[in-house]
């Protein structure tokens, strides 16, 4: 829960969007991910290599953290949500 929470003790503010549609931005990302190239063992790279896979590293590292961010708003979503209900 302390992720939830800014260095001052402050709850973070709930995110404006809502579940849905924090799912539905969720699920594009994933299937976004899933679509890039796979990366190439780095002992099978060469010189001759484009910095095509230095981008798709880039593109599947910018990815993973834009789903970690939508992760932790559905979750902290879903704190608001369980906090409403008890009280």
């Amino acid at each position: 829960l302390s992720v939830f929470y800014d260095q001052g003790g402050n709850l973070y503010p709930e995110p404006k969007e809502t579940i849905e549609e924090l799912d539905a931005e969720l699920n594009e990302a994933c299937e976004k991910l899933k679509s890039l190239q796979k990366p190439k063992p780095a002992i099978e790279y060469s010189d001759d290599d484009d910095d095509i896979f230095f981008d798709l590293g880039m593109a599947r590292f910018n990815l993973c953290s834009y789903i970690e961010n939508l992760e932790w708003k559905i979750d902290l979503k879903l704190f608001y949500a369980k906090s409403c209900l008890s009280d």
